[in-house]
């Protein structure tokens, strides 16, 4: 993810993000959001419809200061990883929130399940480097999908690569027999 989509995520959902950049020690958000930049929609749909149901919860119940906080968003297997976890600033029972509370609780963990799930689907759909749709599944890859335009992009990028490795191999390869006659 470019920092420039990243900044506008984290200031468009600041309580989301609450965590991003802290201490590695307490969050895997010290790393910030580590996937491909074209699942930025996707995460702000998400985000979206995690601010929704945090409103919705809070408008219901004004004392129970309920928040989601993300705890990691990553690329795995090819798809996006969206960890996260909720508090409520009221705890009144050690098992948690009082039983009336609870019902919305339970109701917006569903609705975000349901949205995360979505927007992770969405990452196994869409190519990883430009995000339009994959048209050929069976172009993707474990580190991505990618539509036919990226994929030929980067196989001619890894013959490149392959290319260059071998020039360096032969390079070191005479260089050693130049030091081996001298010798």
């Amino acid at each position: 993810m470019t920092p420039e989509l990243e900044d506008s995520l984290v200031q468009d959902f600041p309580d989301i993000f609450r965590d991003w950049h802290g201490d590695a020690a307490h969050t895997c958000m010290a790393w910030g959001v580590s996937c491909p930049a074209a699942w930025e929609p996707a995460i702000r749909a998400a985000c979206q419809e995690i601010t929704a149901q945090v409103r919705r919860v809070n408008l219901q119940h004004p004392t129970l200061g309920f928040c989601v906080i993300a705890d990691q968003i990553k690329e795995k297997f090819g798809t996006l990883r969206f960890y996260w976890h909720s508090e409520c600033l009221l705890w009144t029972t050690s098992d948690g929130v009082l039983p009336e509370h609870q019902a919305a609780v339970d109701q917006a963990h569903h609705c975000i399940d349901g949205a995360v799930a979505v927007a992770e689907r969405i990452t196994s759909l869409v190519c990883a480097d430009c995000g339009t749709p994959n048209s050929r599944p069976e172009i993707a890859q474990a580190w991505g999908n990618c539509c036919v335009t990226c994929d030929a992009l980067r196989r001619t990028d890894t013959e490149r690569r392959i290319q260059e490795l071998d020039r360096r191999v032969a390079n070191v390869q005479a260089a050693k027999q130049q030091a081996d006659h001298t010798a």
